[in-house]
């Protein structure tokens, strides 16, 4: 377990580390990436095994994890270089005409990632990754319910040898706490409860956070809709991951007739 001290200690670490990353061009950031997705395809079977051990779940629903993040990982390496890149735009009226506008994307330092147990490798990585190309190390703390699968995919980072910009520490609130307090911004999955919290200590430290909170989703069945086909749907949206999932749907909440034209 992770507590304050080592958590601070950490984030110094990747403090330090986080200068030399930035200075590597997008192009040097992307290739690392790329040896990590490698890493995560060469490593699937043992990351997928021990998902489906730590969260309970099946291993048809634990193999989806792995391929979702390598699907990030190429769609960010892709758009990265021209996302990052230095853009000059034009005037936006005839007082700016004269001006000249440069605009220089400048990364966080460090970036924590604080994500829940349901999906424990996904959301993750999912934060981390476009972090890292933008130059942020990355620090992430897992729910402690389910910290086993992304310490070891975090350490797959160290075993490519890329530069120490991404680590884990691990711990209950605590932990998570103590992150909030050390680092540049704050990217969080998990409980309206929590996020509050969080966002009150952000504002009071002044430093952006991202809030993706829990909730459901109403599934509107029309009353011209195949019920067949709208029950097959229901099933499969609520009960995935044994419904631990924030989006899943809660059910049919409207049956009317669709219009399709005048």
């Amino acid at each position: 377990m992770s507590g304050t001290p080592t958590v601070t200690a950490v984030v110094d670490a990747l403090r330090s580390a986080q200068p030399a990353w930035q200075e590597l061009s997008v192009t040097a950031r992307v290739r690392w990436l790329v040896r990590y997705r490698n890493w995560l395809l060469d490593n699937q079977s043992r990351l997928e095994h021990i998902l489906s051990q730590e969260t309970g779940k099946p291993s048809a629903e634990a193999a989806l994890e792995i391929p979702y993040v390598v699907q990030a990982i190429n769609y960010h390496c892709r758009r990265a270089p021209l996302l990052l890149a230095d853009r000059r735009p034009g005037p936006h009226g005839i007082l700016a005409i004269t001006k000249r506008q440069l605009i220089v994307q400048r990364p966080y330092p460090v970036v924590g990632v604080i994500t829940p147990w349901n999906f424990p490798l996904g959301l993750s990585l999912l934060d981390a990754v476009p972090a890292l190309l933008a130059g942020c190390a990355v620090v992430v703390k897992p729910s402690e319910l389910t910290p086993s699968a992304v310490s070891v995919a975090v350490g797959g980072w160290a075993e490519i040898g890329a530069p120490p910009v991404l680590r884990v520490v691990t711990g209950a609130g605590g932990a998570g706490a103590a992150v909030v307090d050390a680092v540049d911004f704050i990217q969080f999955t998990g409980s309206a409860r929590t996020g509050r919290i969080i966002a009150r200590a952000a504002a009071e430290r002044l430093i952006p956070c991202a809030l993706e909170l829990g909730g459901k989703d109403a599934m509107i069945v029309l009353a011209d809709a195949d019920i067949e086909r709208a029950a097959n749907a229901a099933v499969w949206g609520r009960w995935p991951t044994a419904a631990r999932c924030a989006s899943r749907w809660n059910g049919p909440t409207s049956s009317r007739r669709s219009t399709t034209g005048s």
